[in-house]
């Protein structure tokens, strides 16, 4: 029988995928395939923790699932592969289909046109930011090119390059897009030859004539943006002539038939609008097209992108052609799946069950059987679906449950429970547990879990209750079977019916395996109890159900009605299940406001720098062959410590490893990368949090006993680690194997370190005593010798030279192609290669550094003396001092005075700064003090950051600003010329002058502040609001040791002074007594001494309350104003003719919650953000968690200072160092300080 047409069973059934970023996209597809099945949603559902959305249909023999992404960018793209991957794990491949940029004249000089469609043999992916010409916002190197297709993908690629081959792609691909036009919902039009318009690339888009902002930027200013060609009346005596739009024959209905290209095609975050990179890219990688999403589906799954040209990549793009170009790609992608052929499927073996049904079980066709070995059974029952019904239900047990469960005799279940009966009949504790042979005949379906689940709960009142409850239940509930063996004999519908019930109770049976037969048993049983209950009572609905149609000799047409109706009652009660686990899981991920490691991990894994090698050798080393392994007897140790001097390269090989755990289904991988001087971060809770919330995504099972312990918690957010620990140690607990790893938890501070050090430790040791090998930690860090001490007992790698030389030599080798400028013969270059692995010795960061360092080399001679032999570095802080040399040399004195200002600034921000705060920061006039009420943009840097600050620095993803390793920050540091204090002295002056200006006036215009808004003024204000305190204390820690410059201290007389007097009210006149003159001592001689007191005890007063109260802007009319200027940027945002995301980004919706990772970070729609603020106003019990460990009242400065640890509570923003309190019995404990706020 054909089968073809079918609909899948479930979600294993889907093995194609089509991936579109835009509505549009989607449309196109969806009215492509054959069938649409609108409603299969409903019925395959989703894995937990997956916010996917998704729809269903078949393209001829595919069944299909198709994913629309929730946004554009890799970071979208991944994080709905991921989660696609977790619901279908199935997928054979995946289609990525939509629209693209593409590149007019390919590099063979054949020409593309719109409405051509690119097929991907390659990608390349760029670095973040938006480009247009002659303004490229931020740095816009190639970075590499990903991996290749797999072996059928290339051979598919291949076979369509035969000329035969090709020519009946095309005409498949235009027979199906023909019938896509005609659909009643596509108003989709061929836009016709005479709109493909190409300008050269030297025309811009813009104004062409009185515009002084498109005279000054040399490209188009905000407006021309959105005009179109016709509004700034481009010049189409310009366009560029091209062969095919004269030569190419079009068919008489006017449709082209589609052109299909096969190339490598350019992906990133940012829309190339720029005709000036894009042809350098095309020229130096072979690029033919430009898209978004490709670089986070490549590396997720068998992938092929095909994308339609709906525009050339340039100033002059718009949007005519998207939906007829959707259209196209939408139409190939139809042809290409009517020629891929999916490998058949193992067809399922006879069944030969290592759980086949006892002698016993077949009691229940019989009538009055008295010997329990009897094995009469009519032949003509369905037994091979009973087997099979065994078979699944084997499959969700373990094969130590399977070996047990084979052995055991209804004799032995029996002789079980007439012991226990015995042992309690004394205590009468006993339930009433029915004495006829119906619930052991029941039983004998599966007589070794029933033995073990009385085993297990022998011993506790409750859980035997529970378990001879519900098998007394189930009892009344069952039919006599020996009554209606012969009316079922020959009646295949009743056969189905009994079918559906012996299904019902093995249903019962793994569920109560799996609640009963787990670890930890007694900290989730209430929560895991309840939800059995509510499906237990469902199941026994239906089998009440089954059972009067068996009691009436029901016909075939009314056990078919029975049939639908309690699928369509199971379906409803799933739903209803989901969507309850789904809201809990929604506020228990508040409860866990862990870190997106599933980012970091995408960046570092797919890091396109690494294309030459993922550091899979350090999956053969011995260690961490072992401690992967499958069998636990060839593993010595559960713990693993891999440890490697800084640079080495160890959280890339921890993400090659954290990748080849996920990738072994029978295993849960839970996984966390610190990161230096993120303290909030690297704190023992908060790693705890992110690894909970990871686990309970993969452990759905988890989310009742989860949202228990929330509802008992005392705090909106898990903050107290005992707590955390507890919850931690019963998820492990009940997972059957797993895997955790810490990626330089040398990050964090050492008590932080100790505290997960000491609990891995213990959890390893308790795990090998009991169940060896199913739990496994893997630590990465610096060899410290205080990890060592802790990790005696671990298996170690110590991470040499040799380890990863082929890999820096491969790194090299990659990076001399940047070298041909020089024009150098092989011989140098593999001198060069040679030289700078060689000296790297294992330092992965040296190779980095120091390539990067020649390529950037502005002539020959330079780079020929940069690589001699004395001057080649030879350690990593040579390597520094090689950069700044340059740098010191290739800028000007006023150049490189920004350059160690910036650095300056990265090395004492409280958190990540976005490279638009720095802007906006630089624009403050420090000077400006009298005459200025708004920020001077005449300051604003005009050159890139990576040419002030050079490889020193890296722009990651949100347009952060970092250092490019913990040790470049660990060097600037120890700078002589670069002076700390001075730097913190430096910030606080711009935050409290910052904090002063026209944008926090209550009384400003709202012309003047919309001016602001659309300037980028606000760009700093998030930062400033939540800053400005702490960078006032690292001032004053700093003495008066840099205050020798006077210019210095008129400045911050004069912006102290204007800073109180903007909010007196916040900072009134402080006793002569109070602690914080003591405090400000140092300053006394100076003319600001009196306010800096009163600003003090602004801030040590604001400390002593609790976090409800600290995540809230202390000083009342900041807080106003702060709230005023968010409004008018949120509404301003909504405006079509505004687009603010080039001053602001694209999460301009920010939570109001000062010490939320939120308030900075924001969404992208306010019902997000408005969702995730409903968490921060859940009521709880108490606050006494928080109140009980204020600061206390004592001179700061003069002893040890007090800090209050729940900061972490409610968000995650970096703290510049530790302090230390007491807690509530008096002992001195380690506690961070900066996610205070006033």
């Amino acid at each position: 029988m054909d089968t073809s047409n079918q609909r899948p069973l479930d979600r294993s059934g889907f093995e194609i995928a089509i991936i579109c970023a835009l509505p549009l996209e989607t449309h196109a597809v969806l009215c492509s395939l054959d069938e649409i099945w609108y409603e299969a949603g409903q019925h395959y559902r989703k894995a937990a923790g997956d916010c996917n959305t998704y729809d269903y249909g078949r393209i001829g023999v595919h069944s299909v699932v198709l994913l629309t992404l929730g946004g554009m960018g890799k970071v979208k793209a991944s994080t709905a592969a991921q989660s696609l991957r977790m619901s279908f794990s199935s997928i054979k491949l995946a289609l990525l289909v939509g629209i693209c940029g593409g590149v007019p004249f390919k590099s063979d000089g054949s020409e593309v046109i719109l409405g051509d469609v690119i097929l991907s043999e390659s990608i390349v992916e760029f670095d973040f930011g938006r480009r247009y010409h002659g303004n490229i916002i931020s740095k816009n190197t190639i970075l590499d090119v990903h991996g290749r297709p797999n072996e059928e993908i290339l051979g598919l690629l291949q076979r369509w390059k035969v000329p035969s081959l090709l020519a009946h792609l095309r005409e498949r691909s235009w027979e199906h897009l023909k019938g896509l036009l005609k659909h009643p919902l596509v108003q989709t039009v061929y836009p016709g030859q005479e709109e493909d318009k190409l300008f050269p690339a030297y025309y811009i888009h813009r104004h062409h004539s009185h515009c002084v902002d498109c005279d000054a930027i040399g490209s188009g200013c905000s407006r021309a943006r959105e005009a179109s060609c016709g509004d700034l009346q481009c010049d189409e005596r310009r366009l560029v002539p091209r062969r095919r739009l004269n030569t190419e024959l079009i068919p008489e209905h006017g449709l082209p038939i589609p052109s299909i290209h096969f190339g490598t095609i350019g992906t990133s975050d940012s829309v190339m609008k720029s005709a000036h990179d894009r042809d350098e890219y095309a020229q130096s990688r072979g690029i033919v097209a430009f898209e978004m999403e490709g670089a986070g589906v490549w590396n997720k799954f068998n992938s092929l992108i095909i994308k339609g040209v709906c525009d050339y990549s340039d100033s002059h793009k718009n949007n005519d052609w998207q939906d007829y170009a959707a259209a196209v790609a939408a139409s190939v992608a139809k042809g290409v799946l009517s020629q891929y052929v999916l490998a058949q499927r193992p067809q399922t073996e006879a069944p030969n069950s290592s759980l086949q049904p006892s002698p016993h079980a077949l009691r229940l066709f019989s009538s009055q059987a008295t010997s329990a070995e009897s094995t009469s059974s009519p032949a003509s029952l369905p037994c091979d679906l009973f087997e099979q019904a065994l078979r699944d239900f084997e499959e969700q047990l373990s094969d130590e449950q399977v070996e047990t469960f084979k052995s055991t005799t209804f004799g032995s279940l029996m002789k079980q429970l007439k012991k226990i009966q015995e042992e309690k009949q004394k205590t009468k504790s006993l339930r009433n547990f029915r004495q006829d042979s119906e619930i052991p005949e029941a039983l004998t379906f599966l007589c070794g879990p029933t033995k073990l689940l009385l085993q297990i709960t022998k011993d506790r009142q409750e859980w035997l209750d529970e378990l001879l409850s519900t098998y007394d239940k189930l009892g009344r509930d069952l039919p006599i079977f020996a009554h209606h063996r012969d009316a079922i004999k020959d009646d295949l519908a009743q056969q189905r019916l009994l079918i559906l019930l012996f299904r019902d109770i093995l249903d019962i049976q793994s569920r109560l395996v799996k609640l009963f037969s787990g670890n930890a048993l007694t900290d989730v049983f209430k929560p895991f109890i309840n939800d059995f209950h509510r499906r237990f009572e469902h199941i026994r609905s239906q089998i009440r159900a089954h059972r009067r149609l068996l009691e009436d000799k029901a016909d075939s047409m009314a056990i078919h009605a029975h049939i639908q109706d309690m699928e369509k009652g199971t379906f409803d009660f799933n739903e209803r299940e989901v969507e309850k686990q789904g809201q809990q899981f929604n506020v228990i991920r508040d409860w866990l406001p862990g870190i997106d490691v599933e980012v970091d991990h995408y960046s570092f894994y797919h890091d396109p720098s690494r294309s030459y090698s993922r550091g899979d050798w350090i999956l053969e080393t011995g260690q961490v062959k072992k401690w992967l392994s499958i069998e636990p007897s060839q593993l010595p140790q559960s713990m693993l410590w891999i440890n490697g001097r800084p640079g080495a390269g160890k959280t890339y090989l921890a993400s090659t490893i954290i990748e080849s755990c996920t990738e072994t289904n029978s295993w849960v991988t839970a996984y966390f990368y610190c990161k230096e001087m993120d303290e909030s971060r690297n704190t023992a809770v908060a790693i705890f949090r992110t690894l909970l919330l990871q686990l309970v995504r993969q452990q759905p099972e988890l989310i009742p006993y989860c949202h228990h312990m929330l509802k008992n918690s005392d705090s909106p957010v898990l903050s107290a680690f005992p707590k955390a620990k507890t919850v931690l140690n019963v998820f492990c607990e009940r997972a059957r194997r797993l895997h955790i790893v810490i990626d330089g938890i040398d990050e964090s501070a050492p008590a932080e370190r100790k505290l997960l050090l000491d609990t891995f430790r213990d959890m390893c040791r308790n795990f090998d005593q009991r169940a060896p090998g199913t739990f496994r930690v893997l630590i990465l860090s610096r060899p410290i010798p205080e990890i060592k001490s802790v990790l005696q007992f671990a298996d170690d790698l110590n991470l040499n030279a040799e380890h990863n030389r082929d890999d820096i030599q491969k790194y090299c080798q990659r990076r001399l192609g940047e070298l041909e400028k020089f024009q150098l013969d092989d011989k140098t270059l593999q001198d060069v290669a040679h030289m700078v692995s060689s000296r790297a010795d294992g330092i992965f960061l040296f190779a980095k550094l120091v390539m990067g360092n020649l390529a950037t080399q502005p002539n020959r001679d330079r780079f020929n003396a940069e690589i001699t032999s004395t001057n080649v570095p030879t350690q990593l802080k040579d390597a520094y001092n090689r950069i700044m040399e340059r740098l010191k040399a290739d800028l000007s004195s006023i150049q490189f005075s920004y350059t160690q200002q910036l650095l300056g600034w990265l090395v004492c921000s409280k958190r990540p700064f976005k490279w638009t705060e720095v802007q906006i920061a630089l624009c403050v006039d420090l000077d400006g003090w009298e005459t200025a009420d708004e920020l001077n943009t005449g300051l604003m840097l005009r050159d890139d950051v990576q040419k002030i600050c050079g490889s020193l620095v890296q722009i990651l993803d949100g347009d952060r600003v970092e250092f490019v390793h913990s040790t470049a920050r660990e060097y600037i540091s120890e700078q002589s010329d670069i002076s700390i204090a001075a730097v913190e002295c430096d910030l606080a002056l711009r935050c409290l002058h910052y904090l002063t200006l026209d944008i926090f006036d209550p009384y400003v215009a709202d012309e003047d502040l919309r001016y602001y808004v659309v300037r980028g003024d606000l760009g700093f204000q998030d930062y400033a609001t939540s800053a400005w305190f702490m960078h006032v204390k690292q001032l004053i820690e700093g003495k008066d040791d840099f205050l020798a410059d006077d210019k210095l201290v008129t400045r911050l007389t004069h912006i102290m002074d204007g800073f109180v007097q903007c909010y007196p009210d916040a900072f009134p006149p402080v006793s002569s007594s109070h602690n914080s003159y003591q405090d400000c001592s140092a300053f006394r001689i100076y003319p600001f001494y009196e306010n800096m007191v009163r600003v003090w005890s602004h801030i040590i007063s604001e400390q002593r309350k609790d976090i409800i109260s600290r995540n809230n802007v202390s000083i009342a009319l900041l807080g106003q104003t702060l709230v005023r200027n968010r409004q008018l940027l949120e509404s301003m945002a909504m405006e079509e003719e505004t687009d603010l995301a080039m001053q602001y980004g694209l999460n301009i919706f920010r939570c109001s919650k000062i010490l939320c990772f939120y308030f900075h970070e924001g969404f992208q729609s306010a019902v997000t953000r408005d969702n995730h603020v409903k968490s921060h106003e859940r009521p709880h019990h108490s606050h006494e968690e928080f109140s009980s460990r204020r600061m206390r009242p004592q001179r700061l400065l003069c002893s040890r200072e007090p800090a209050d640890s729940d900061w972490d509570a409610m968000g995650m923003s970096r703290l510049p160092q530790k302090l230390y309190t007491e807690d509530n019995s008096g002992r001195a404990s380690a506690n961070t300080y900066g996610g205070e706020t006033v």
